[in-house]
């Protein structure tokens, strides 16, 4: 079974390939951004300030950091915040 299932797939991509690259080409995305891709990008600049990252993934971490980030935004370097 799992041999057939390989099989199925590799025949979907087989036959869809040259779509999908005809696609991409007529997006104009064929060729683009490749460096990105890969790792590659323009240098960020340096900030003045120090940069503070705060990773919250749910509404209760959002909440939680509340105070922190008042905390943070009244600090005398005022850094930047960046919540992701």
């Amino acid at each position: 079974m799992r041999r057939l299932r390989d099989a199925a797939y590799m025949f979907a991509m087989t036959v869809t390939a040259p779509i999908w690259a005809w696609r991409m080409h007529r997006a104009g995305k064929l060729r683009t951004d490749w460096g990105a891709r890969f790792g590659h990008g323009a240098a960020l600049a340096t900030p003045e300030r120090r940069r503070i990252l705060i990773h919250a993934v749910s509404v209760g971490e959002v909440n939680a950091i509340r105070q922190l980030v008042d905390r943070l935004a009244n600090d005398h370097t005022k850094p930047d915040i960046v919540i992701a």
